[in-house]
């Protein structure tokens, strides 16, 4: 049975292997909000724009570390994306 690219990469990496583990959530939330925005076919700056945030704000919120974004900012964000 073939491994995935993850499975190889958290093989070679331990590292990143328990950084995934301590930050799934984060990256769940991080992949979930760009795949809104993409279906919406914004680019981040039209995105900021159409939220009131800044592009910096938007960047931190889809990223996959760093701190989980407040409640009120993935409410903004949704509804820029018309969901």
């Amino acid at each position: 049975m073939m491994r995935s690219f993850r499975e190889e990469l958290c093989e070679r990496r331990p590292d990143l292997a328990v950084h995934l583990e301590e930050n799934g959530d984060r990256v769940s939330i991080a992949r979930i909000l760009r795949a809104a925005r993409r279906r919406a076919g914004l680019t981040r700056n039209q995105l900021a724009e159409a939220s009131g945030m800044t592009r910096t704000l938007i960047s931190s919120i889809e990223a996959p570390t760093g701190p989980e974004p407040a409640l009120r900012s993935i409410e903004r964000y949704m509804r820029a994306c018309g969901e």
